[in-house]
């Protein structure tokens, strides 16, 4: 009897604390990547270029991972609920790597124009019809500016 009266507060005791992780995965906050040290730092056409390749590869190189992709601006879009999202330009015309990004990042993300170009920092999650990074932040960025012969 003096076992079975062990076993049941041992059996309590680990049902207390399974329950306790629970609550705290729970409530834990989503991992802000915006003060996360990069992992890799890669070109748009070079990432593409990784999954085109060898999908399976690229997957295990670069998806879960903390990245840094450089490259020209092709599209902006921002929604009425603060999403922004900003397509680079890849070689491939039908394949660009989408960016999507923190809502407290849409304001930087207003100033960006097609040509723009940009260092996004952000968590690699795959290939769908591109590349696809979300979590974004934007670390630089570069205006373009159009050749004019006239303003010599």
């Amino acid at each position: 009897m003096r076992i079975m009266k062990k076993a049941g507060i041992v059996i309590v005791l680990l049902i207390i604390l399974g329950l306790g992780y629970g609550w705290y995965l729970y409530n834990k906050e989503p991992l802000d990547v915006r003060s996360v040290k990069t992992d890799i730092e890669v070109t748009a056409d070079q990432l593409l270029l990784h999954f085109q390749q060898d999908e399976n590869a690229a997957s295990q190189q670069f998806v879960s991972k903390v990245m840094i992709v450089s490259g020209a601006v092709r599209e902006v879009s921002l929604e009425d609920d603060g999403q922004a999202t900003v397509w680079l330009t890849t070689n491939e015309l039908l394949y660009p790597v989408t960016c999507s990004f923190y809502k407290a990042e849409a304001e930087k993300v207003k100033t960006l124009a097609p040509g723009d170009q940009v260092r996004i920092k952000g968590v690699c999650t795959g290939m769908l019809m591109g590349v696809v990074i979300n979590k974004c932040s934007l670390e630089e960025m570069k205006k373009f500016v159009p050749y004019n012969p006239e303003h010599r």
